[in-house]
């Protein structure tokens, strides 16, 4: 076989599965960090919160809790070696609107409640967000990956608990227009 298609290209077939292998077992290992960050996570909520929505993707688990206009989301961001803990509220414009000011003005609060990094961000006028992130190890000649360890998961998953306990009553006081 190597005689028919030559050396060069044999090595390049090589190559080329080797790659296909390795960013395989990359998105393999950062999907089952966020299952276990998933699954960690439900033992961390009290129980009205682990009625949820779950959408588990390669590098995002998001949970949306009934009723509610805010998404909890968890992404690792492999190109600046970060994981991000956030909520995202999609609502209507006027609820949106309320939700922005809050937020402006608990974020002091938050920031004592969940990580003095807690960041606000206005996506656009229909989508604001808040999120804190968790760097990972800076070293770029090793994947990402090999920082999604079993303890990095348990620490994310207290981490994404308590951001959710924080910001839901937020949330809740925008929904039945009570503010705290």
């Amino acid at each position: 076989m190597l005689a028919r298609i030559g050396r060069p290209a044999f090595s390049l077939a090589i190559f080329v599965l080797a790659v296909v292998w390795i960013a395989g077992w990359h998105h393999i290992r950062v999907r089952q960090f966020i299952q276990s960050v998933y699954d960690l996570l439900h033992g961390e909520l009290p129980p009205p919160l682990r009625r949820h929505d779950a959408d588990l993707q390669t590098s995002t688990l998001q949970l949306r809790c009934r009723g509610e206009s805010a998404v909890y989301q968890l992404r690792v961001r492999h190109k600046v070696r970060l994981l991000e803990i956030g909520a995202e509220f999609r609502g209507a414009a006027v609820e949106h609107q309320q939700w922005r000011v809050l937020l402006a003005q608990s974020l002091s609060e938050l920031k004592a409640l969940v990580d003095l990094l807690i960041e606000l961000e206005e996506i656009s006028r229909a989508r604001t967000r808040v999120f804190e992130n968790i760097h990972l190890d800076p070293d770029q000649k090793r994947p990402i990956s090999r920082s999604l360890t079993p303890m990095q998961a348990s620490q994310t998953a207290k981490r994404f608990a308590r951001f959710i306990q924080a910001v839901r009553p937020l949330v809740c006081g925008v929904r039945y227009g009570t503010g705290h």
